[in-house]
């Protein structure tokens, strides 16, 4: 089966409470697929505070803009909230399997642009929602306690 193909070229990789799975600006090598525990997702802000985007749970994909567009720079931090084991797909093993023109891989990539589709149908109402109380020619009124924009990024990719 495909799980089981794709299961035989991952790596399980166990993850201690507050251990780094990868940080912001480090280069993508490769998707991770949450197995136990959480991950949370952390983007430094201007201030160089940390903002806690999301927190994923076991079935969930971190870092899936890596099987798609390759040699990009990590857009945020992911932690681990608690120990946690995660399975790790690396790039050079994905792009292998393209190259082979392997079916199971194109399987993948139809799944992961799912999600994304998915993440940005919700981004995109949570955005209208926040935007909806404005008018025309108005800049957008965020709250300022930033749940509302941190909801609408708890859809976005990573």
């Amino acid at each position: 089966t495909d799980i089981e193909f794709l299961g035989g070229a991952m790596e399980e990789r166990t993850f201690s409470r507050g251990q780094t799975l990868f940080r912001e600006g480090e280069v993508s090598n490769g998707l991770y697929v949450i197995a136990e525990g959480q991950i949370e997702i952390i983007k430094k802000s201007s201030n160089g505070s940390e903002e806690v985007l999301a927190t994923l749970e076991p079935g969930q994909p971190v870092g899936e803009m890596t099987l798609i567009v390759q040699g990009t720079l990590r857009t945020a931090s992911a932690r681990s909230v608690e120990n946690s084991k995660a399975l790790f797909f690396p790039l050079e093993v994905f792009q292998k399997l393209i190259d082979e023109e392997n079916s199971t891989v194109f399987r993948l990539i139809l799944s992961l642009a799912r999600i994304l589709a998915f993440r940005l149908q919700n981004m995109n109402h949570e955005m209208l929602q926040i935007l909806g109380n404005t008018k025309r020619g108005e800049p957008p009124s965020f709250p300022k306690d930033g749940a509302s924009f941190r909801k609408m990024l708890s859809h976005c990719s990573f």
